[in-house]
């Protein structure tokens, strides 16, 4: 891009405030009333790492489209907020409505069994040889193929050993960031129950925020609302977007929300409904509508699905709710075949298809995005790939402000199929291979 003279007002919309309220075809911009939701996985991740990783993506989809696309530079990012979850283990800022009604010796006490409940080393990874353990026994056989058993068999092994490993000369990984998974995949007690849930009202609560509205679905005051350079702002769409054990928490609590629409709307078709009643369901219709997009990236959710199942919603009441949340989306003319996309990478242990007949297969698009990506680290690749953060992004501001045919960034299912037949050979050849290096360097 040219550089013009920096003397001049701003000419490149870097924040919300900048946003053209109305673009040079006289339609109004829609980066002003579209969000970006964004949940992020495990890690130390601080208050709104993850957004600004989105960010950066979106940023490179507008450079890569170049001056083809110049109402896509002229809209800018859309605003992005982060639906922030990793400091579960801080009882006073993860809890502070509760932690006020508390004196200080109950804050300090309650603090302390926070960090003793959801923070272990040890623990973390009894709780992962047990859950492998589960993984790998005969009954997954015939659940995964013969050949997907393989894979997760050596998989098994080799993060047996990785993770102790890792607690030996990394045990803060272990006990920090590894952990998250076990915190939320495997609570065991109140305590850790409760932190669960408290993650996963957190989260609803921040999704909920930018429609301007409360867990109970009512109008949150101005001074609740998000703030934007100086101003309450609310938004009418919503695009969901998370990675890694992000997906397992937010699939939850997008569930958690429909309920909510649903236990509203089904409330206000009762006759003699109060007008608190029908305001909420009239709330209620708006979420639905502009709950535009549900993007995952790198899941674990059908994993999950088996390996920790007793940490996800109940298939069949989360079957039904998905099921109606179509039907209403349907009924105001809101198509359903690209609403909930979920992008894996062979390459990306972590991720894969969601084929669970109940739970997902009727509901989601996999996409395996046109690119291998190393293998296990390719799980981080997905926030700031122009091949992911187009379609996003296209989808949020509309295909007529940022064409982008997101069919064209995906590999055919052969390929997909080519690359897992030769990642299945690399994985059952990397014992010989790990054995015959070492072989090779003691003689040498």
């Amino acid at each position: 891009m040219r550089r013009e003279s920096a003397l001049s007002p701003p000419g490149i919309p870097w924040r919300y405030g900048l946003l053209p309220r109305t673009l040079s075809n006289g339609t109004p911009n829609p980066a002003r009333t579209v969000a970006i939701f964004t949940v992020h996985g495990i890690g130390d991740q601080r208050h709104a790492e993850t957004a600004n990783a989105m960010r950066v993506g979106f940023e490179r989809a507008i450079d890569a489209a170049g001056e083809g696309q110049p109402l896509a530079n002229e809209a800018g990012v859309p605003y992005v907020h982060d639906g922030w979850w990793g400091n579960y283990d801080d009882f006073v800022a993860s809890m502070p409505d509760v932690a006020k009604g508390l004196n200080e010796e109950e804050r300090e006490d309650i603090a302390l069994l926070f960090r003793a409940r959801s923070l272990s080393g040890p623990r973390t990874l009894w709780w992962f040889i047990r859950r492998l353990g589960k993984m790998i026994s005969p009954k997954t056989l015939f659940t995964v193929g013969l050949s997907r058993y393989i894979t997760y068999l050596l998989m098994g092994v080799m993060s047996v050993l990785g993770m102790v490993l890792l607690l030996f000369r990394m045990p803060r990984v272990m006990a920090t960031i590894v952990n998250d998974v076990r915190v939320y995949g495997g609570p065991e007690g109140d305590t850790e129950r409760a932190i669960c849930e408290n993650i996963d009202r957190r989260v609803a609560e921040a999704f909920l925020r930018l429609f301007g509205l409360d867990l109970n679905l009512d109008t949150l005051p101005a001074d609740k609302l998000v703030h934007l350079e100086n101003r309450p702002v609310t938004f009418d769409t919503v695009v969901w977007v998370s990675h890694s054990l992000g997906t397992v928490i937010s699939y939850n609590t997008m569930l958690d929300v429909i309920a909510l629409c649903h236990t509203a709307v089904n409330a206000a078709s009762q006759s003699g409904g109060s007008a608190l009643v029908y305001e909420r369901a009239v709330n209620a219709r708006r979420v639905v509508a502009g709950f535009h997009r549900f993007i995952t990236m790198g899941s674990p959710l059908q994993k999950s699905s088996f390996l920790f199942e007793e940490c996800l919603r109940d298939e069949t009441s989360s079957s039904a709710l998905l099921a109606w949340f179509t039907s209403q989306r349907l009924g105001i003319g809101r198509k359903m075949d690209e609403w909930w996309m979920n992008y894996y990478l062979v390459m990306d242990p972590v991720s894969g298809r969601l084929l669970h007949p109940q739970r997902f297969k009727p509901f989601v698009r996999n996409i395996h995005a046109s690119y291998m990506g190393i293998p296990a680290a390719s799980h981080t690749s997905y926030w700031s790939n122009t091949l992911v953060s187009s379609p996003i992004l296209s989808r949020a501001l509309g295909r007529d402000i940022f064409d982008y045919d997101w069919k064209t960034a995906e590999w055919g299912e052969g390929r997909v199929q080519i690359t897992r037949v030769a990642a299945f050979f690399l994985v059952i050849s990397l014992p010989f291979i790990i054995y015959y290096a070492i072989r090779l360097y003691l003689i040498l």
